[in-house]
């Protein structure tokens, strides 16, 4: 199954449900956890849906297990607002989301200033498994030797399963070249970075994809 930014997922009824936007994967497996998928129009807003929730997939996009709906997944990040205490000098979750956020306030000596009940700042949480990588399209790819090779384009996993097998990278502005290449050959990443344990020229031996 292709894993991408943009493909949709529909629930077992065939209504959309949202598009991927970003793929979660375990760190030390390398296998995909959940899907980060964007929901609404003019309004639009990140859920986290499990791996396992995706039933079976088509050249259409992939579709959710019956038992599982839009509603049952959360917000990809949760923002909960911390007001400054003047007395204690530190913050304190506060009931209201401010008008402007201002972290740290500052007042004209570079001293953190209490300017209103309403100068807060937001504590963000994931709602993804903890030390996993939210794994964002377009993240950079480095050789072992530091050389960069692309861009991700698309994580491929095996079958229906949460289990990765390749990574499809892209270079090139308007010409693009893409190459896929196995996860195994993947040392560490990050949310916007991939290490590979193999050298550039390991890389440039890879056919590119018709």
């Amino acid at each position: 199954m292709e894993l991408k930014k943009g493909r949709t997922i529909f629930d077992a009824d065939g209504e959309k449900v949202g598009d991927i936007s970003r793929v979660v994967l375990d760190p030390q497996t390398l296998d995909v956890s959940h899907v980060v998928v964007e929901k609404g129009f003019l309004f639009k807003e990140d859920h986290v849906v499990p791996a396992a929730a995706i039933k079976f997939s088509d050249d259409d996009g992939a579709y959710l297990d019956p038992t599982a709906t839009a509603d049952d997944f959360p917000p990809f990040e949760e923002r909960t607002y911390l007001g400054f205490d003047p007395v204690s000098r530190g913050y304190a979750p506060a009931a209201e989301a401010p008008a402007m956020i201002f972290f740290p306030p500052v007042g004209s000596w570079g001293v953190p200033e209490y300017v209103g009940e309403r100068t807060n700042v937001p504590a963000v949480v994931r709602n993804i498994p903890e030390g996993s990588v939210a794994l964002e399209p377009g993240a950079e790819v480095r050789s072992a030797d530091g050389e960069k090779l692309g861009d991700v384009a698309e994580v491929l996993t095996a079958g229906d399963t949460g289990h990765t097998t390749h990574l499809v990278i892209e270079e090139g502005m308007f010409f693009k070249h893409r190459k896929t290449i196995p996860m195994t050959w993947v040392a560490s990443l990050t949310d916007d970075h991939v290490r590979l344990a193999v050298n550039a020229d390991v890389v440039e031996r890879v056919p590119e994809q018709s």
